[in-house]
């Protein structure tokens, strides 16, 4: 996957969780916060589960716990930086 196909998939993945943010690929920034995204704890936790059934993949937990920025998701669906299987 490209970068602009993740980040396509996390905006996709964040109009599930949080659709009332309205959140659109063209205004998702990378150093964007979860939490300006209206993300809580409860909401990234879903968020995850969001992704892992759209990839397809299982993402170790002591790698959400340092998942904070859009450029984290990035980076954990790309395999950089985080165990995923």
């Amino acid at each position: 996957m490209t970068d602009h196909e993740i980040l396509d998939l996390i905006q996709r993945s964040l109009q599930e969780v949080v659709p009332k943010r309205g959140i659109k690929l063209a205004d998702l920034q990378t150093d964007a916060t979860l939490r300006e995204l209206g993300v809580d704890s409860l909401s990234a936790m879903e968020l995850v589960t969001v992704l892992e059934a759209r990839t397809g993949r299982t993402f170790a937990d002591e790698t959400l716990s340092r998942v904070h920025k859009v450029a984290d998701l990035l980076a954990l669906v790309r395999g950089v930086g985080g165990r995923a299987t």
